[in-house]
C-alpha cells in the first residue's frame, strides 16, 4: 500500500516538473502532491488525526492562495502560459 502511494507520489512530482507550460496544470499537480502527501500521512502516522488536520489547513491555504494568484494572472495578463508572465527567465 505504501508503494503505491509513494509511486503516486514521484509520479505526481514528475509531471509537475515536466508539465510546467500553463498555470493550471501545475496548481493541479500541486494539489495531488498534497493529496498523495496526506495519504501518506494517515498511513505512516497510524491515524494521528491532529497533525494531518494541521496538514490539511496548510494545504487549502495553499489551493486559495494559489487560486487567487491564478485568477489575478489571468485578469491581468488574459494568458495562462507560465513563459508570458516573465517568471522564469533562461
Amino acid at each position: 500500500m505504501s508503494f503505491l502511494f509513494s509511486f503516486m507520489l514521484i509520479y505526481m512530482a514528475f509531471l509537475f516538473v515536466l508539465k510546467f507550460d500553463h498555470l493550471l496544470s501545475i496548481f493541479i499537480s500541486l494539489e495531488f502532491l498534497g493529496l498523495f502527501l496526506f495519504m501518506l500521512l494517515i498511513f505512516f502516522l497510524n491515524y494521528f488525526f491532529l497533525f494531518t488536520l494541521f496538514f490539511l489547513v496548510i494545504t487549502a491555504s495553499e489551493s486559495v492562495l494559489g487560486l487567487t494568484l491564478f485568477v489575478y494572472f489571468i485578469r491581468s495578463s488574459m494568458k495562462d502560459y507560465v513563459y508570458s508572465f516573465g517568471i522564469l527567465v533562461f
